[in-house]
């Protein structure tokens, strides 16, 4: 795929964005159930989709898919419509859409940990973005909007992209594949979302029960919300 074209957003991308906006929002719903409640409600997103679609299509592609699955994925799970978490989403397929203008065959070493690099560095600038904004909105205080929000999502789905992008990409960058690499792209993507998001889950419940601990030592409630800070309850994924 040409660099121009991965800026366009013509009926070819539209398509892609749909696909992935439908794949996002459908993962979602079947990984509702991975909350954790000492963390705000948290629950695991398989946000892997994101970057993927990012790299693979674009920028725009990415930003769209990120925004729009994320949104449906709250349609679909009741969740409402949190706009700055979409928006975060949204952010993680942009920056790494744009990493992706100059990494167009994903065969070697060094373009498959640049990519990796770029989706956890993604990841951070989304769900930053998404956390910051919540503390500036007054909807969490700061020690809520880093510990329980920022890290559990960064956390996990950082695990799910350190695992999942090399593979992906690499499948998607074999010589010759065209349309059959893009086929095995979705394909193992879909084998690959739950169980990762299981891997998520316990990475992140982990942290969440030590941070909770560190909460009460600090003299505050573990992993409680004040009484009368009035913080909204998310599904967060990553």
């Amino acid at each position: 795929m040409e660099r121009r074209s991965r800026w366009a957003l013509g009926w070819r991308e539209l398509a892609y964005a749909v696909v992935g906006t439908v794949l996002y929002g459908a993962a979602i719903w079947l990984t509702d159930f991975l909350r954790l409640p000492s963390a705000l409600n948290v629950n695991i997103k398989p946000a892997v989709l994101v970057p993927i679609f990012g790299f693979v299509y674009g920028p725009v592609v990415g930003l769209v898919v990120g925004f729009a699955g994320n949104a449906l994925g709250d349609v679909f799970t009741a969740s409402g419509f949190v706009w700055n978490w979409h928006l975060g989403s949204g952010l993680v397929g942009l920056v790494s859409g744009l990493a992706g203008l100059r990494m167009h065959h994903y065969a070697s070493r060094r373009d498959l940990l640049l990519a990796t690099g770029w989706a956890v560095l993604g990841i951070a600038v989304g769900m930053g973005f998404a956390s910051c904004s919540d503390f500036l909105m007054g909807e969490a205080d700061q020690y809520a909007a880093w510990y329980n929000l920022f890290l559990p999502t960064f956390l996990s789905d950082s695990v799910n992209a350190i695992v999942l992008v090399p593979i992906l990409l690499y499948n998607y960058g074999q010589p010759g594949a065209g349309g059959a690499g893009q086929s095995i792209l979705i394909t193992t993507l879909l084998s690959s979302l739950v169980p990762l998001a299981f891997l998520g889950f316990l990475t992140v419940q982990g942290y969440s029960q030590a941070a909770s601990g560190a909460r009460g030592h600090l003299g505050g409630p573990a992993a409680a919300v004040p009484a009368d800070q009035k913080v909204r309850i998310k599904n967060i994924r990553e």
